[in-house]
């Protein structure tokens, strides 16, 4: 790039009112994350632990994360969203890691 030229890019700020009308409910609700904050990606089980392949490093743990999709809609159309990490804590009302734990115990 020279002096001040810069690729424009013009970012606007939408307000939407409306209601959740669907979220999808299965194993897809959240995922097995890596423990790193910079990371967050998915990690594999193996023997020795978790297996994170875009860390290249193996954990001893991991983080459930959230992954949600859900239907948003109003009076005149609805879309399908992703909400990720916290938002989908706020949504939800509990951390990811408790969603796990209940369904693992066969709560939920």
């Amino acid at each position: 790039m020279h002096g001040e030229e810069h690729d424009s890019i013009k970012t606007e700020l939408i307000y939407v009112s409306g209601y959740i009308s669907h979220m999808r409910n299965d194993d897809k609700t959240y995922y097995l994350a890596c423990p790193t904050d910079t990371c967050k990606k998915k990690v594999m089980e193996e023997s020795t632990g978790w297996r994170c392949e875009n860390c290249n490093r193996t954990y001893s743990h991991c983080v459930p994360t959230y992954m949600l999709s859900a239907k948003i809609a109003d009076l005149s159309d609805n879309f399908f969203v992703n909400f990720y990490r916290n938002e989908g804590t706020s949504i939800m009302g509990m951390t990811a890691e408790k969603l796990k734990d209940l369904k693992d115990e066969g709560d939920i």
